[in-house]
């Protein structure tokens, strides 16, 4: 069996090899967006031990002004340089995140036939063409809920739920995790538990956005600016309301009389609370800080768990903002992993389009207005923008290295979701060949026609090193089951197999029956959604695989269907190419929830 070199994803692979699911019969008609079906070589393990090159796929939508994928684009319209390198593109394909029109009645009969009498109640079609076909994905909802206030939060949970009930594409399986740990769902394609979920979110805001006390006023922002240094007017209107705290407007004070620090007008002498500032915004920038790390270990910990997961892995990270250093480690740390899982971050700011006065909050003690508290509203007032950038820039970067998107300072944050989180429209799948000195190699995407528009693409990759070892043995449940013997009853299915010609030669005919009755469906919007991966591989008496196919159906029934398919069940077939001989034929099948069902039978070959 020709090897897939272990770096073709669905699509590129079932064109390069030309692989078909074999034909499907079912009584009843069934819409092209009720059933998806996808598939690829199984490979060997010597094929992939043996592959001493892997390319690096690159993901490319274009956008317009408008957020809206542009379609059209050609293989020659792409140059990729790597470290100002012009690299080949070794392939391309275009991905619609639409299936393909289900194929006229009179093109079954170019589909090969099983052998005896087709399965009445079994699904008819051919495969969709591969350029029709959009990966399903592992989606991680990652709530911020140290970092955003109650109301920010309440809008983020109503614009969440609306995405889980009507954005979302079947096959996709969804997490759902929090800074705090307080509300936790492992992947599912179950709405319904994720939404149960859902209500259980609250906001639980470490630090108060006024500061840790009233009066001075230092909110973290401020707190942020003077103990890093990077405001010269911070300090000098920390200490202008601190000393309308010392005097409360008192013109006999000691503290009050004129002095100039950085621009600002100060009734206070310049050493005036100066250390008790000082104290306040340390204090106030350490828990802030805090606050952070807990946000930022506990997106290492999903990103960690996304790397378990299938490719396509998305990371939607929903926060108000929170504050960083600039080039601080945590935050190179995070990319860094992001990166080599080839997990995408999206971001979206809770805060939407954000009016916050820069006088006092409406929950704030209100002081005596002296010119002293004027002086520190000129300051709110000047670093307003500066805060809001801020807050944002740590996500922004988030999204900018791993090749997603942010969308901010808008209130629409139902649109928010809908973007970042549905499959574009259009999607280029580009491959190129890596370097292999492994270091970190950064990206640049040239698109002929798109130089005015925003290009999503990831930046870089981790070149893989010349002496690094080849990757040996099972690593998914899927392979793990394929490398064992040991059957598996997880899932209510049967297996059979008889030899068959086929339009290519000699070929074992493999029959799958599924009980999906019995099966966990996750159901929403009347739809009935599962996804099922299913291998069939033929091993050589020496245990080698000398032919396998696997094949992923994305289910998204409507009622009628489901209830008609709930009685029948479901027989897919397919073939397997092998020379003339004995063989064992290894099946393995799993669901959306990780259930397995494994059998091993003898067969041959003629």
């Amino acid at each position: 069996m020709t090897g897939c070199n272990n770096i073709s994803r669905w699509a590129l692979c079932s064109a390069a090899l030309a692989v078909a699911l074999a034909g499907l019969s079912y009584a009843q008609a069934i819409g092209p967006d009720e059933v998806k079906i996808t598939s690829r070589p199984y490979p060997t393990s010597q094929a992939v031990l043996h592959v001493k090159t892997e390319l690096v796929e690159i993901s490319v939508v274009p956008r317009d002004a408008h957020g809206r994928a542009i379609p059209g684009f050609q293989r020659d319209d792409f140059e990729i340089y790597d470290e100002r390198k012009l690299r080949p593109v070794k392939a391309f394909l275009v991905a619609s995140a639409h299936p393909a029109p289900a194929p006229p009645a009179s093109s079954s009969a170019a589909t090969p036939s099983a052998p005896g009498t087709a399965d009445q109640s079994a699904l008819s079609s051919q495969e969709p063409a591969p350029t029709d076909l959009a990966p399903s994905r592992s989606i991680a909802l990652f709530f911020d809920d140290i970092h955003s206030s109650a109301g920010d939060f309440a809008r983020a949970k109503i614009a969440g739920r609306h995405l889980l009930q009507h954005a979302l594409v079947p096959g996709d399986r969804l997490a759902l995790f929090t800074a705090t740990g307080t509300v936790s769902v492992d992947y599912t394609q179950d709405s319904n538990q994720l939404l149960a979920a859902f209500g259980k979110l609250q906001a639980h805001p470490r630090v108060p956005e006024n500061g840790i006390s009233q009066c001075p006023r230092i909110t973290p922002h401020q707190a942020y600016l003077i103990v890093n240094n990077i405001d010269p007017n911070a300090l000098p209107a920390a200490q202008s309301e601190a000393a309308d705290c010392e005097d409360n407007g008192d013109p006999t004070n000691p503290f009050a009389k004129q002095s100039a620090s950085a621009g600002l007008q100060i009734d206070a002498p310049e050493m005036a609370a100066t250390s008790v500032v000082r104290a306040q915004a340390e204090q106030t920038w350490q828990l802030t800080k805090a606050a952070t790390q807990v946000t930022l270990d506990a997106i290492a910990k999903t990103l960690d768990s996304l790397a378990k997961q299938r490719e396509k892995r998305m990371l939607v990270l929903v926060s108000s903002g929170f504050l960083l250093e600039a080039n601080a480690a945590e935050q190179d740390s995070v990319i860094a992993q992001a990166l080599r899982s080839g997990t995408v971050i999206d971001s979206l700011d809770a805060k939407g389009l954000y009016a916050e006065t820069p006088f006092l909050p409406f929950d704030a003690t209100p002081n005596t207005f002296s010119r002293n508290s004027i002086n520190a509203l000129i300051f709110g007032s000047a670093t307003l923008g500066a805060k809001l950038d801020d807050l944002d820039v740590t996500m922004a970067n988030f999204s900018r290295s791993t090749g997603g998107l942010i969308f901010r300072n808008n209130n629409d944050l139902d649109f928010g979701f809908r973007q970042i989180g549905m499959t574009p429209e259009i999607t280029y799948l580009l491959s190129i060949e890596p370097a292999h000195d492994g270091k970190y190699h950064h990206l640049r995407l040239k698109v002929r026609g798109a130089e005015n528009d925003l290009v999503q693409a990831r930046p870089g990759y981790f070149a893989p090193a010349n002496d690094a070892p080849p990757v040996a043995g099972p690593q998914s449940p899927i392979d793990k089951a394929m490398a064992s013997t040991d059957p598996a009853a997880g899932l209510p299915a049967t297996v059979s197999a008889e030899p068959g010609p086929s339009k290519d030669g000699s070929a074992i005919w493999v029959t799958v029956h599924l009980d999906i009755a019995a099966i966990k469906f996750a159901s929403s919007a009347g739809r009935h959604s599962q996804d099922l991966r299913l291998v069939a591989a033929l091993l050589d008496p020496q245990g080698q695989i000398v032919a396998g196919k696997e094949s992923e159906m994305l289910l998204a029934l409507k009622d009628d269907s489901f209830a008609q398919l709930a009685r029948t069940g479901i027989t897919a077939k397919t073939f397997l190419h092998a020379p003339p001989g004995p063989y064992q034929l290894r099946e393995v099948i799993q669901d959306a929830e990780g259930k397995l069902f494994a059998s091993t039978v003898a067969v041959e070959v003629r």
